[in-house]
């Protein structure tokens, strides 16, 4: 069975216990106790900087406070270091780094993609990007991490020949400044609706967001992302290739 958590799913529940552990000390503060180190190590916890030892640390320093929290800090102290989304893996070339839960883990059994399992065709979706954004190559980056076994996605620039024997001259003429996702069935999804198919074959904390942002009218998540979009290239440098830089087994994955 695949292993149900990925590294991206991992660090967004490490800045949760992080945030956490920063709440507790800032209480302790406020009642007069020293507690900077500790929120020293809240900050390192949940932006993944020496983050084992911020556990460590900060595990020590709460005792006996929290035991519950106590606990939870010597798990994540136990778990491997680096997965994507941390500070320590910031900028290098395959986003997955091998990154996995281990079956002894305490939590290996609570994995948010067993839970909220994600949806896939026997074939998986292309992923249409900007070549010339360096978003999109983020964007691209987080969906190669987390679709580690590839089972997902497919990917190619929207200028590349596989777009255009996909769309008709028309139809690529009338898409919006999007990410498209062109699912297996010949459906095609831009915008908000793109964003969600990539959540939903995903799984896990991903598709559960996806489900959640259904609470929001899309017209009003489209003008978001349209803003997104309008302003990206300021924010962000234009990459030096259309590819993302990565490893050979990932440039496979790519059309």
């Amino acid at each position: 069975m695949r292993n149900g958590w990925t590294g991206g799913q991992y660090s967004v529940y490490r800045f949760a216990l992080g945030a956490g552990l920063a709440v507790h000390f800032a209480l302790s503060l406020g009642e007069g106790r020293l507690s900077l180190g500790g929120l020293v190590c809240a900050a390192g916890l949940a932006l993944g900087v020496a983050d084992r030892w911020a556990a460590l640390l900060g595990a020590i320093l709460a005792v006996p406070a929290s035991p519950a929290l106590v606990a939870l800090l010597a798990a994540h102290a136990a778990t491997p270091e680096k997965p994507y989304g941390s500070w320590a893996a910031r900028g290098r070339s395959d986003p997955r780094g091998g990154w996995r839960m281990p079956r002894w883990h305490p939590f290996y059994a609570l994995a948010p993609g067993w839970v909220v399992p994600a949806v896939r065709d026997p074939q998986p979706a292309t992923l249409y990007y900007d070549g010339d954004c360096g978003l999109c190559h983020r964007a691209v980056r987080f969906v190669l991490a987390e679709d580690p076994e590839g089972g997902a996605f497919r990917f190619a620039p929207l200028a590349s020949e596989s777009f255009a024997n996909a769309l008709s001259e028309t139809e690529r003429a009338a898409l919006p400044d999007s990410l498209v996702v062109r699912t297996p069935d010949g459906g095609t999804r831009v915008r908000t609706a793109a964003v969600r198919e990539i959540c939903r074959r995903l799984g896990g904390l991903w598709r559960a967001l996806a489900l959640a942002s259904h609470a929001v009218p899309e017209r009003w998540l489209d003008r978001g992302y349209d803003a997104i979009a309008r302003n990206r290239k300021r924010l962000f440098a234009r990459p030096a290739e259309a590819c993302p830089l990565v490893p050979v087994d990932l440039r496979a994955r790519f059309l």
